[in-house]
């Protein structure tokens, strides 16, 4: 209470009166207590020189409307981070085995357990073979658009989110299961990130809310939803800002526990946010060379969306999102069957 009461700036008299006069606290008791706090330093005079330079960072960071930024920066500022430039490969190895023998670590995928259909998906290797564009023609230009299928969602999935390779971690799967190896890295390959695909213009492919599952290489229909403009709109007025028609968005979440297990100090949620940004570009980079469009962006429904997905949204958190697109044209093989059909 008497932090809250010296927050808008009021004298230790004022604050005094006012708390004897209120609650009836014995004058000497609330005199302890400011003393108690000024011990610890959760109180300071307004003319100290650290109160001073905190007070300037959150005014002119507030002026950009980044409050929550300014209070994260200066609630990690001063933590004692492990210097690692000494030892630090087995300070890092023996902080793992710690973790271990205190808690196993097998948290590397999700499923749902129930599901309403499944489509199998390529492997990452095989769908990877099956980009032929030049790196400079995806990265500088944008090859001619055909239609946003199935099939080109499946081979998209796989190469940017799914599992290319295994590497043991420990003897005892029990209680250190193998590491992931994907096509973009994440820090200590823990990789947070999962992705789920809302369909609602797909070929081949019903209206529906996906989870992609790494373990299994399958696209699982987890929900049906209303993909009416006004609720897409509701959801993803972010991603729904593309220049193209939008035939799905893929929604990145981030599993926390996932990544938190290995990296325990409090900037490490930075990592996340390292993760999907590798992610949005190899997406990016990905949808060019499967000739289709893709604009990254975080404009979303946070909170409406992890409902949707049936999240806890302090155990996996709505993070970025991508809206996905391709010609509304038949492909030169469409074309073929229909003349085929035709004749």
């Amino acid at each position: 209470m008497l932090l809250i009461a010296f927050a808008d700036g009021d004298e230790e008299g004022s604050v005094t009166d006012n708390f004897v006069a209120e609650y009836s606290f014995p004058r000497d008791l609330v005199f302890e207590a400011i003393e108690r706090l000024c011990g610890l330093g959760l109180l300071v005079e307004g003319s100290d020189e650290s109160h001073r330079r905190t007070q300037s960072l959150l005014s002119e960071w507030a002026a950009f409307g980044w409050v929550d930024s300014a209070d994260y920066h200066l609630a990690t500022r001063n933590y004692p981070f492990v210097d690692y430039s000494v030892d630090g490969r087995k300070l890092d190895f023996e902080r793992m085995v710690s973790y271990v023998r205190s808690a196993p670590d097998l948290e590397r995928t999700k499923a749902f357990s129930k599901t309403i259909r499944r489509y199998p998906a390529p492997t990452t290797s095989v769908a990877l073979s099956a980009l032929d564009e030049p790196f400079s023609t995806v990265w500088l230009g944008q090859p001619d658009l055909e239609p946003c299928t199935r099939q080109r969602c499946l081979l998209l999935l796989s190469v940017v989110y799914g599992q290319l390779r295994t590497r043991s971690l420990a003897d005892d799967k029990s209680l250190m299961a193998d590491a992931i190896g994907k096509t973009s890295p994440s820090g200590g390959s823990r990789h947070p990130t999962e992705a789920y695909l809302f369909a609602f213009g797909v070929r081949n492919l019903e209206n529906g809310i996906y989870h992609f599952n790494v373990a299994d290489s399958t696209l699982d229909k987890i929900r049906c939803f209303d993909a009416s403009a006004e609720n897409l709109q509701r959801l993803f007025s972010g991603p729904l800002r593309a220049s193209f028609k939008v035939h799905a968005i893929i929604v990145m979440t981030s599993v926390f526990e996932r990544s938190m297990y290995r990296y325990r100090e409090p900037r490490s949620f930075r990592a996340i946010y390292m993760d999907v940004g590798h992610l949005s570009g190899t997406l990016d980079v990905t949808a060019k060379a499967l000739h289709m469009n893709c604009l990254v962006q975080h404009g979303l429904n946070d909170r409406a969306v992890g409902e949707l997905l049936g999240l806890d949204l302090l155990t996996e958190g709505v993070i970025y999102g991508a809206a996905i697109g391709g010609s509304s044209s038949p492909s030169v093989s469409e074309l073929s069957t229909l003349s085929e059909t035709n004749a």
